[in-house]
């Protein structure tokens, strides 16, 4: 666990152990202690103190541990408890308390000020002994001694007994010369008395006469110790008589005594004289023996086996309760306390989650006490327990320990990167769950893969544009040109020039004032860009089954030369109703025709992969005739104005699917004889001078009937009709097209 702040709440008060201006040998010491999110640390902590010399760096001068109970984050302990604070740490300078828990150093450290050791350094309780320097002494308050050493207090009541040293002359207690009892037992003592008849002593009359009295010894009182056992010598062994099992010695007074022989005997050798010796018999205890652990009291102070044993084994505590031991807390004893153990293996002893074989988890610790935070996720970088981002977030936790933005409960940002780590990039900035963001795929906004729109699914640059008046795919443009209605191209050519072509199929165009309309594109022939603009076929019948459903034949009909529309496009390949006309014919502005061939009822989106020939102009024919067919015939090429046999207006083409003399060849042999191959003829006339509109081949004869399509039939005595849009195709079998081809569909492009 990381603290990243401790408080200042650390307070020194201190115990005197030492005279009253001596330095204290105990501190206690008090403060509060925060973990890393500001919380208080509960419970208890490996912790340890040391003394510097200096605030950074410096000497360390003393240390000690302590497992303290932290409550709140508040923790008190008294220093000095395990090692002694030498008075002389305090004799040098200031002192610097620094401060490690569990492992991790705290850091200011702080100075141990000497004020709190000085509040009461000028004023003593007592004295026992020693010197005191003072400048002056002051009593209750009151000064006895003033600063020049004099006596200036009141007098002390002293009583006469009291005095020593008193002069001899005054020593009878009062100031005349009259003779002390001392001074006339002195007098008498160095010379003969002259006493005066009747004087007595204690009461006792003097003999003044010449005569001897005598006083047996015993009456004696007073005697000197040298003289009481009736000699003048002061020896007193002599004399002695110890009784059995005494011994004679010399008294501390210079005497000799009897004692018993037990006072000074010692029978088992221990050093010890049995009398003072708890187990006489037994040299391993003695007062004088260490203590040591077998069961016994071996230095007779009343304890058996105590912790100071000398061969006591040390026990390690197990503070957390995890079953294995650390080694903040040691006790010496003989027998194991209760949660002792024989070794300390626990490396952090304050956390029951880290011990010897306990699983590594990701929480920056040393969880199996293998020297190493090393835990490692299966989806991690490698970098383990370490924060090489520096954004508080363990490696094996943080999805991208390479970058300080990302890591757990991170705020999510719109940058395609999953800055919180819950494997969603971007989250919250998908508004509309269509799977792209407002910042995109690349998590830049204002990019093109940006969601223009994050508040409608159907718009994102994941969504195909169509026609609606929206910008479907973000792409800044409303509506592909051709996709619909609303954004016809002018035509497929115009389409394809603006990036809007999906290939071969159906759009919408508007090549002039007619409203917007539907048709089929070739977007791959030569370049692409060919408009339909018509469809003309027959079911294959004989001449003479001429009906409604024929609207190019002419002169019943004059749909070559004017601007009405027929058909539709759906059905514009289907058999008898197939013919199809749209403003494609008559508006616009072209250069060039393409005529695909494909069979009757193909729908109308496989013309392409079921045509079995095309063919197209490649000279821009029809920008010098107007450039729409309309103007070709209407303005050019007339068909009722042909008159007898002629050849109209030949233009080659080329063939991209199907090959031209294969083409030409599918012909009658009569009919090859009048054609060539590799081109297009526009309004030829047969012999009658009957017009035909449009032949697929080049034309030199004067039976077009039989090889060009859309105009005026014959009836040559076969029955009244004779109109058709194929005219005599299938006259007999000499001349015209076979079969296959008078049951296809021929489709003219513009472009």
């Amino acid at each position: 666990m990381k603290y990243s702040r401790i408080s200042s709440l650390v307070g020194l008060a201190l115990c005197l152990a030492a005279p009253a201006a001596a330095s204290p040998t105990t501190l206690l010491q008090q403060g509060r202690i925060l973990d890393g999110d500001g919380d208080p640390l509960s419970g208890v902590h490996g912790m340890s103190f040391a003394l510097f010399d200096a605030e950074d760096g410096g000497t360390q001068l003393w240390t000690e541990d302590h497992a303290a109970t932290l409550d709140g984050g508040f923790y008190s302990v008294i220093l000095g408890r395990f090692a002694p604070l030498d008075d002389l740490l305090f004799a040098n300078g200031p002192l610097w308390l620094q401060l490690t828990v569990d492992g991790n150093l705290l850091s200011p450290r702080q100075e141990m000020m000497p004020v709190p050791r000085a509040l009461h350094a000028t004023r003593a309780e007592h004295l026992d002994g020693g010197l005191v320097n003072a400048s002056e002494i002051s009593v209750g308050g009151s000064l006895v001694i003033n600063s020049d050493g004099n006596w200036v207090g009141a007098a002390p009541p002293v009583s006469w007994n009291e005095l020593s040293d008193v002069p001899a002359d005054l020593q009878d207690g009062d100031a005349d010369t009259q003779l002390s009892d001392l001074e006339v037992l002195s007098i008498a003592q160095q010379s003969p008395l002259d006493l005066a008849p009747g004087s007595t002593l204690g009461g006792v009359d003097l003999s003044t006469g010449p005569h001897t009295t005598s006083l047996p010894w015993s009456a004696l009182t007073g005697v000197p110790s040298g003289l009481d056992d009736g000699d003048q010598d002061s020896d007193s062994l002599a004399a002695l008589s110890c009784l059995p099992g005494e011994s004679i010695v010399m008294t501390t007074a210079g005497a000799w005594a009897c004692v018993l022989m037990d006072t000074f005997v010692d029978l088992d050798g221990d050093g010890v004289v049995d009398s003072a010796d708890c187990e006489p018999s037994n040299s391993s205890v003695s007062p004088i023996a260490l203590e040591v652990c077998d069961g016994i009291d071996n230095n007779c102070n009343g304890l058996i086996d105590e912790n100071a044993a000398v061969d006591a084994p040390l026990w390690y505590a197990d503070l957390d309760g995890d079953g294995i031991a650390g080694t903040v807390v040691t006790q010496a004893a003989c027998d194991q306390p209760p949660n002792f153990f024989t070794s300390g293996n626990d490396c952090n002893d304050t956390s029951a989650t880290n011990f010897p074989g306990a699983e590594e988890v990701c929480d920056g610790l040393d969880n199996d006490c293998n020297n190493a935070a090393d835990f490692v996720a299966t989806a991690d970088d490698g970098g383990g327990e370490i924060d090489s981002d520096g954004d508080g977030t363990l490696d094996c936790i943080d999805c991208d320990d390479g970058d300080s933005n990302v890591f757990p409960n991170a705020t999510e940002t719109c940058d395609a990167t999953d800055e919180d780590c819950d494997g969603q990039i971007d989250e919250g900035y998908d508004g509309d769950n269509d799977g792209v963001s407002s910042c995109g795929f690349d998590g830049i906004q204002g990019n093109e893969d940006d969601d223009c729109d994050d508040d409608n699914p159907n718009v994102s640059p994941l969504q195909a544009e169509i026609c609606d008046g929206v910008d479907n795919n973000c792409s800044g443009a409303e509506d592909p040109t051709g996709s619909g209605a609303q954004c016809p191209g002018q035509s497929c050519q115009a389409i394809l020039s603006a990036g809007f072509s999906t290939g071969n199929g159906i759009y919408w165009v508007q090549p002039g004032a007619s409203a917007p309309f539907e048709t089929l594109c070739d977007m791959t022939t030569g370049g692409g860009g060919w408009t339909l603009a018509m469809t003309l076929l027959d079911d294959d019948r004989q001449l003479g089954d001429w009906d409604p459903s024929n609207r190019w034949n002419f002169p019943s009909s004059n749909a070559w030369e004017d601007q009405s529309t027929f058909g539709t496009l759906a059905s514009s390949t289907t058999s008898q109703t197939g013919d199809y006309k749209n403003p494609a014919y008559f508006e616009g502005s072209s250069s060039d025709l393409l005529i695909l061939y494909t069979p009757n009822d193909t729908a109308i989106t496989n013309v392409f992969s079921s045509a079995n020939w095309i063919q197209h102009t490649t000279n821009g024919f029809l920008t010098g005739l107007g450039g729409t067919l309309f103007s070709l015939y209407a303005g050019n090429y007339q068909l009722g104005a042909a008159g007898g046999c002629s050849q109209g207006l030949k233009v080659d083409t080329l063939f991209t699917v199907g090959e031209a003399n294969a083409f030409w060849a599918q012909q009658h042999p009569n009919s090859r004889s009048e054609t060539s191959a590799g081109g297009i003829t526009i309004r030829t006339a047969n012999s009658e001078g009957h017009p035909q509109a449009f032949c697929p081949v080049k034309y030199d004869g004067c039976n077009s009937e039989h090889s060009c399509v859309g105009g005026q039939g014959t009836t040559g005595g076969r029955g009244s009709g004779g109109w058709g849009n194929l005219n005599e195709w299938h006259y007999d079998n000499d001349w015209g097209w076979p079969s296959a081809m008078r049951a296809s569909t021929m489709m003219l492009f513009v472009r």
